[in-house]
């Protein structure tokens, strides 16, 4: 995954970006479609109703470099952030044990080696919350990253 990140080609780049422009451009075709997203903004408390057009500009703006370096502080970076979510059944002592193996594989794994900054969430609403990865604030970031 980091090597094709990382590798990847200007032209699967530009796909790439032309598919997430088209998701994230597309109109709504009903009142229920503009009920969900409206709704949305009002129940986060943000009430950016202009949501989607900032994204759109935003996205313009994406460079290749941008999304690599994103890509890799993001995963990769000394700086991560992760949860590890993992869900245990004690209805057969077999999957307990197996648990226990992948969870220890994990550790090992590199995608999980700069993660020093593990965290444990009882309210995941309040993770959520203070999240630098929600859309508002990866919007801010980028914005503030491309100065």
């Amino acid at each position: 995954m980091k090597k094709s990140a990382n590798e990847i080609s200007d032209k699967d780049f530009e796909l790439v970006k032309g598919s997430v422009h088209t998701t994230i451009s597309e109109k709504d075709i009903n009142l229920v479609k503009v009920h969900n997203r409206s709704w949305g903004q009002i129940a986060s408390h943000e009430y950016k109703f202009d949501k989607q057009s900032a994204s759109v500009e935003t996205l313009k703006t994406v460079t290749k470099e941008d999304f690599v370096k994103c890509f890799n502080d993001c995963f990769f970076s000394e700086n991560t952030k992760r949860i590890d979510f993992q869900l245990n059944s004690s209805a057969k002592e077999e999957i307990v044990k197996e648990n226990e193996e992948y969870a220890k594989l994990n550790k090992e794994h590199e995608v999980y080696q700069p993660a020093k900054g593990r965290e444990e969430w009882a309210d995941m609403k309040t993770f959520f919350a203070e999240s630098k990865y929600h859309d508002d604030k990866i919007l801010a970031n980028y914005k503030k990253f491309r100065g």
